[in-house]
């Protein structure tokens, strides 16, 4: 009977694609409004799952097969650039927001949550292929856990490798799963968004098929640890040090969400910008002291998949493989991403949350178009602010930081009526 009820079987990608497709229009299509965009916004969401089966068809393998799959997959980042510069021109946004109410969606990200527990506890199938060499200064870390490892671990390297980074995979979704939802209670005034979003993020084939130790062989978990730092630092943008403490940890570990810094240097004025810079210039500092005394600089610095001003490496997988001459492209492509870059950090006072969202999304999407290192690939980069952009609410010109105070503030004081209107004899000394 045990292989009755408990013989789970693990769903291949393509099954994956179709039932998650199936379940989000269930969930969150306007079948009143069939024209509208937020069902195109929907479907729009899996426009780079082709480019992601035909590198699994190619199997890691160079090709044509994966020039074309990896082109498909920058083309769908321009694509989420253009819906983000297009909402920063939309304010008035239709209250609809799931066709689930707020128990179903808890029940349903709950669910959805432990299937990846459970899927991530399956052993990989033999086809698997796993990580590469990463290129951010995390690789020299991992070699050292190995060379750990294989010295006093019982188990072998290849599965404690695979458990630590599925583990760590986890516990970053898990991050970004509630960040979603404390971003939305705190800026959109209702966790229901933040709820639709997070059950949208966990039922998108990506958070499996990125999966460390997958058939495809991309999935990191360093993927998505910068988004989940992102998240809580706009959870906590109302504590401008606190959000650069946060924003400084992923820069300094992983360097890419720099590009995120014009909207936030940008969002904030006066004296709250000298404590969000007090708070990147300390962490960044700290962990760039780090990485250069412990001799980690050289895997991310050196790496001319970083540098678009060189020819990317040959074990590398892009588009800019196939192209000769390729640094006289990705740089062009490089200064319109800094045009971006630069924009950012001008765009018209007053803000709101909303705003910063799609910039930081917009910012580290275009990060896909000149990135040789497996580019266009990297979806985790962005995928829950860009669920965020879709799920939000109308927002009015607010000051989130005054809010933040506010709120507290209200909190105290009804713990003190509370206190002042309790019977006699409750909480007494």
């Amino acid at each position: 009977m045990h292989h009755i009820f408990f013989e789970f079987q693990r769903p291949n990608p393509t099954t994956w694609f179709y039932f998650s497709l199936i379940l989000v229009v269930a969930m969150f299509f306007r079948f009143s409004r069939f024209f509208s965009l937020r069902n195109l916004d929907l479907v729009t969401l899996y426009g780079p799952m082709p480019g992601y089966l035909m590198l699994l068809e190619n199997q890691g393998r160079s090709g044509t097969g994966a020039i074309v799959a990896f082109g498909w997959l920058v083309g769908w980042s321009l694509y989420f650039v253009l819906r983000c510069l297009l909402d920063l021109g939309l304010e008035r946004r239709p209250p609809h927001v799931s066709n689930l109410n707020s128990s179903g969606l808890s029940w349903l990200s709950f669910a959805l949550f432990v299937s990846l527990v459970g899927i991530s506890m399956i052993p990989p199938p033999e086809n698997s292929i796993a990580p590469g060499i990463s290129k951010f200064p995390v690789e020299k870390i991992r070699a050292q856990g190995d060379q750990a490892i294989r010295e006093k671990a019982s188990e072998s390297l290849t599965r404690v490798r695979l458990w630590t980074e599925r583990g760590l995979s986890l516990a970053c979704h898990l991050g970004i799963v509630i960040g979603l939802v404390m971003v939305a209670w705190r800026h959109f005034g209702d966790w229901q968004p933040g709820m639709a979003a997070a059950a949208c993020h966990l039922v998108l084939p990506y958070s499996f098929l990125l999966t460390p130790h997958n058939e495809l062989g991309i999935g990191r978990w360093e993927d998505t640890w910068p988004m989940a730092l992102i998240l809580w630092a706009i959870f906590l943008m109302g504590r401008p040090s606190l959000a650069g403490l946060l924003i400084g940890l992923a820069v300094g570990s992983l360097i890419f969400p720099i590009f995120v810094l014009p909207p936030w240097l940008g969002y904030y004025r006066g004296k709250d910008r000298y404590w969000f810079l007090a708070g990147l210039v300390l962490v960044i500092f700290g962990t760039l002291l780090t990485i250069v005394t412990l001799g980690f600089v050289d895997s991310w610095l050196l790496s001319p998949d970083w540098l678009p001003w060189k020819q990317p490496s040959p074990e590398s997988q892009s588009v800019w493989n196939a192209v000769p001459w390729a640094w006289a492209y990705r740089l062009p492509v490089f200064i319109l991403h800094l045009v971006l870059f630069v924009l950012a950090g001008f765009w018209p006072q007053p803000r709101h949350a909303g705003q910063l969202i799609a910039q930081n999304t917009l910012l580290l999407a275009a990060t896909q178009w000149w990135t040789a290192d497996n580019g266009g690939a990297h979806v985790l980069w962005f995928l829950p602010l860009f669920l965020l952009t879709i799920f939000r609410p109308t927002i009015q010109n607010q000051s989130p930081w005054r809010d933040f105070f506010e709120s507290e503030k209200l909190v105290l004081n009804r713990i003190r009526l509370w206190w002042k209107g309790r019977p006699e004899g409750i909480g007494a000394p």
